[in-house]
């Protein structure tokens, strides 16, 4: 089998499938092996019904499972919807997977981090359909209607920090006008005023509540899980800029509604890097995040490259980040 015919498999769904199982296998394993770790994500100001659901281990297992099964669902959407790569390929599934597994508390425990990815990218969704649409009002309204509902039930400002990327992404879908900066008031307020009547009828004290929600890496006694996670993170990062450099040289050519959607990549990238160095104590919660931004600018690297025995990078970064979930089983 030559290199480019085994880069053609690679980009196929039939091997972003098997990389996932690859990932699930490694990453039960990990968790057989008492490797999960993370016991500081644990929701304690969250609302009850949220909190009990994070702290059963069964419970909290599916819904995270569940929730990356969506986002994975939801990216193969958007750039076969959306032509966002310029390519058929579902190669940013598999990354995403191993991605993701290299940290298996982000993986097998329910964390806001897995939430955020979700609602972000459902938020993508929404966004990339008003590309050029004098009648995009509808869907700014409920872009920051969504990101203002998800900070109020899960009291994590991060999503109030990710209207901010969405504020950018109506400009670069050239819907930024005084229309949609009233729709996209009406939402947050909407969101509030429904919050707080359903907290205010419930009996529930939603008003006295902090956006202080989740513990922090830094707290966690476990030197050497802070330093796997922080290298973990690291790499990641340093593989989408890389990624995204290379790609910017292509992009250039694409027509402007290609631009905007690949600039928007780009851009979330980017964005996701500074948030995670500015919040430091809570970058872990950012991480499914940049894993999701990550594997497009990856699979987008590949694809462009898939004649230039693009395998063995693939293959190389599938390997590192196993790795990387492997390596837990070693030191405990």
């Amino acid at each position: 089998m030559t290199t480019e015919t085994l880069s053609r498999i690679l980009h196929t769904r039939g091997a972003a499938v098997a990389i996932v199982a690859i990932a699930a296998v490694t990453v039960a394993v990990t968790a057989a092996c008492g490797g999960i770790g993370g016991e500081w994500l644990t929701l304690v100001d969250a609302p009850a019904a949220l909190r009990r659901l994070a702290i059963d281990a069964g419970w909290s297992l599916t819904a995270n499972v569940a929730a990356l099964c969506g986002i994975m669902l939801l990216m193969q959407y958007v750039n076969r919807r959306y032509n966002v790569l310029r390519t058929m390929t579902a190669l940013f599934i598999g990354v995403f997977a191993v991605m993701q597994v290299a940290t298996p508390m982000l993986a097998l425990r329910l964390n806001v981090g897995t939430m955020l990815a979700a609602v972000v990218m459902v938020a993508v969704l929404l966004l990339y359909r008003t590309y050029g649409d004098p009648r995009a009002q509808r869907s700014v309204f409920l872009i920051f209607f969504i990101m203002a509902l998800s900070a109020l039930l899960t009291r994590f400002y991060g999503f109030v920090v990710y209207g901010l990327l969405f504020v950018v992404g109506c400009v670069q879908m050239r819907i930024f006008n005084a229309r949609s900066v009233v729709a996209l008031l009406l939402g947050v307020i909407t969101a509030g005023v429904l919050y707080f009547s359903m907290g205010y009828v419930a009996g529930d004290a939603a008003l006295q509540f902090s956006f202080d929600a989740y513990g922090s890496i830094f707290a966690a006694d476990d030197l050497s899980e802070t330093l796997v996670v922080l290298l973990t993170a690291a790499l990641t990062a340093l593989v989408a800029v890389v990624a995204l450099t290379a790609n910017i040289f292509k992009t250039i050519a694409y027509n402007a509604r290609s631009r905007a959607y690949s600039g928007f990549l780009v851009v979330a990238v980017l964005f996701t890097i500074v948030v995670m160095a500015v919040d430091y104590s809570h970058f872990v919660t950012y991480m499914p995040m940049l894993n999701c931004f990550a594997a497009f600018q990856v699979a987008h690297f590949f694809a462009i490259h898939r004649r230039d025995k693009s395998c063995l990078g693939v293959i190389g970064i599938v390997v590192a980040y196993l790795m990387i979930c492997v390596w837990r089983v070693v030191e405990i």
